[in-house]
């Protein structure tokens, strides 16, 4: 799970951390207007808790703590497996 998880949330913090960017501060892109001639501009914030939580926020925070919880994860590799049975290292059981 680890090869799959850690990328894409590397992959997907940054784009969390912009789009917030756009939508709070408006710094990155100030010429903000809409994505298209009829849409919604990408600046609204439709959803805003506490005056700063946003979905890209609840985005970022999401892939940051996959990051860490992956880092963590892999930091006990040593220890994956132990005392567990598996496909093909049955546990041996006493009897």
């Amino acid at each position: 799970m680890r090869r799959y998880a850690l990328p894409l949330a590397v992959i997907g913090a940054p784009i969390a951390a912009y789009h917030y960017g756009l939508q709070v501060y408006n710094a990155i892109s100030p010429i903000t207007s809409s994505c298209s001639a009829t849409g919604p501009s990408c600046a609204s914030t439709p959803i805003m808790t506490f005056g700063f939580v946003t979905i890209p926020l609840m985005a970022l925070v999401a892939f940051l703590i996959i990051i860490v919880s992956m880092a963590l994860l892999g930091r006990g590799k040593g220890t994956k497996g132990a005392g567990r049975a598996t496909a093909t290292h049955p546990k041996k059981v006493s009897g």
